[in-house]
């Protein structure tokens, strides 16, 4: 990851010094001395990625001529080899070719550019701002209109570093909140600052700021004639690309590696991937499973995942942890909104970031959007009753799930009205779109790619690459099932690569990856963990409270 920056001015020239105060801030997300650039009314600022490959980093701000525009780029392009031969150039590197793409395209580019990215260009030929952000929202970028400038950061902290910028709570979020219930992608926390949602572009001139979105999803199912065979293949050929993208092609990469089958399905995709390049590999690839004292199950499942992929596991144990939701948490993560394994993770980022490696490759979002049980909804209303009885009857035979519970989740999926999410064709697509596009969900990517940010990691996550998610947007939900197991995709699509203890097993019984404290009275039961929750939530918000605005929660 790296950090971008920047200030609009509508009188005259755009301060320096405020310019080097936000990048100050936001110093946690690069290497070496930032870059900085400034022209009336524009300052844009950068800071140079841990992460990128030497030839894909490239010198920011990077501007075309003494009069062109300028952009700064935080992120990283998938598909640079197209790229390079549509817009007829024999080498660049990722921010030469996101520039390259608006000379060539102009605010029709954003559509061009694949993979994770944030970026502001400055285009003195036209006086205006542009910020762009990638449809999944892996990238984050946050801005703020103060009355007489627009100012712009990679995280909400630079922004209220500013004098002019108003630091307060948001009203209506802190009510969604407290409800639990989040509907407004733009709206953070502090009242004032707003979020480039994904998939957007926004242009900032004299006349004010235009919102346009660049990506949307397909909501009507597209004709493919396609067997499940042919697609389980499809999916194991996006799935490594989407791995192999991931990994740089030199240096070192770790793995979040708990035994499961979201997580060993990344390891030795990655072991194949590294195997298919040929512009490198990694000099090293290494594994860190997170455990407790007695997470045996847990320490036998990633060994065999870390045998088949051919990687080095080292444990990071938690049982010192402390779960409370501290002043620097609450300053890393910026919001409220926090869970107890954000300082779980933390350990395991420290660990990581103290061997030398700068990316993790993390299994999040693979029993969202791989293992849902919407499509019996669709089985039901098309009339399908031989094809719904047999898939219940395996979710309550394989994965223990009782059948009441399933008619419980399937009412809701036919009757409660989706106010948030488009009109699909499907149930299994607004599965799919409930899995990363509502606002909850662009909040915890947020919260995790903060968190990684914090100690100098950068989170990658597979399960998240675009590609993948059009392609599941594309096939029938119930491929993803048989007999009740889910998962089909990874199951059969990397069978020859996956050990059988893991692919064969219909859902890992995981070991919690936080504890109810031992301090906390009468701990262990589900009752208990429900008030620890509550009561965690309590303090993270008073935490936050303290810690931007002065003074706890009333």
């Amino acid at each position: 990851m790296g950090g971008i920056c920047g200030i609009l001015n509508a009188t005259g020239h755009a301060s320096t010094g405020d310019l080097h105060t936000m990048l100050f801030m936001l110093s946690h997300r690069g290497i070496g001395a930032p870059g900085a650039w400034s022209s009336t009314p524009a300052a844009l600022g950068h800071w140079d990625s841990h992460t990128l490959d030497p030839e894909r980093r490239g010198v920011q701000p990077f501007h075309d001529g003494s009069n062109g525009p300028c952009i700064v780029f935080d992120g990283r392009l998938d598909h640079r080899d197209a790229l390079l031969s549509d817009l007829c150039l024999d080498r660049a590197t990722d921010v030469e070719l996101a520039l390259a793409a608006y000379l060539r395209w102009g605010d029709d580019a954003w559509t061009h550019l694949l993979g994770d990215f944030a970026l502001a260009l400055w285009d003195p030929r036209e006086d205006c701002l542009l910020l762009a952000r990638d449809p999944v929202g892996v990238r984050p970028l946050f801005y703020s209109v103060c009355p007489t400038r627009f100012v712009f950061a990679s995280e909400a902290k630079a922004i209220l570093a500013m004098t002019d910028v108003v630091r307060a709570p948001d009203p209506e979020s802190m009510a969604e909140l407290k409800r639990y219930r989040f509907r407004r992608h733009e709206y953070t926390f502090f009242q004032g600052i707003l979020r480039v949602r994904p998939g957007q572009r926004l242009r900032v001139d004299r006349r004010g700021i235009d919102r346009r979105a660049f990506w949307k999803p397909v909501c009507s199912p597209r004709p493919n004639g396609m067997e499940p065979e042919e697609a389980h293949n499809q999916f194991r050929r996006l799935f490594i690309e989407a791995v192999r993208d991931r990994l740089p092609a030199r240096g070192t990469a770790a793995i979040m590696l708990s035994g499961g089958l979201d997580s060993s399905s990344i390891a030795v995709a990655a072991s194949h991937a590294r195997g298919l390049k040929t512009t490198g590999c990694p000099a090293r690839l290494e594994a860190y499973t997170l455990l407790w004292k007695d997470g045996e199950d847990e320490r036998r499942l990633s060994r065999i995942a870390a045998e088949k992929a051919g990687l080095h596991v080292s444990p990071v144990m938690l049982d010192d942890v402390e779960l409370d939701p501290t002043p620097a948490l609450v300053f890393e993560h910026e919001t409220p909104l926090l869970n107890p394994i954000d300082q779980v993770y933390g350990k395991l980022y420290r660990a990581a970031a103290a061997a030398g490696h700068r990316i993790l490759l993390n299994g999040e979002w693979g029993d969202d959007l791989l293992h849902g049980g919407a499509f019996l909804a669709d089985l039901l209303v098309s009339g399908r009753w031989k094809a719904f009885a047999r898939q219940i009857r395996g979710f309550r035979d394989n994965e223990g799930i009782p059948i009441r519970s399933m008619l419980r989740y399937l009412l809701e999926c036919l009757l409660l009205p989706r106010r948030d999410t488009p009109k699909f064709a499907t149930h299994a697509q607004e599965q799919i779109y409930e899995a990363v596009f509502v606002p909850l969900k662009l909040l915890a990517i947020e919260n995790l790619e903060r968190g990684a940010a914090a100690h100098g990691i950068e989170i990658r996550l597979p399960y998240l690459d675009l590609r993948l998610i059009e392609f599941l947007f594309r096939v029938p939900g119930e491929w993803l099932a048989e007999e009740g197991i889910g998962k089909q995709p990874l199951r059969k699509g990397l069978a020859d690569l996956l050990p059988g203890e893991i692919s064969g097993q219909p859902r890992k019984d995981n070991t919690p990856l936080f504890r109810v404290p031992s301090t906390f009275p009468a701990s262990g039961r589900e009752g208990d963990m429900r008030a620890y929750s509550s009561a965690w939530s309590a303090k993270a918000e008073s935490e936050w409270r303290s810690v931007w605005f002065g003074r706890p929660a009333k």
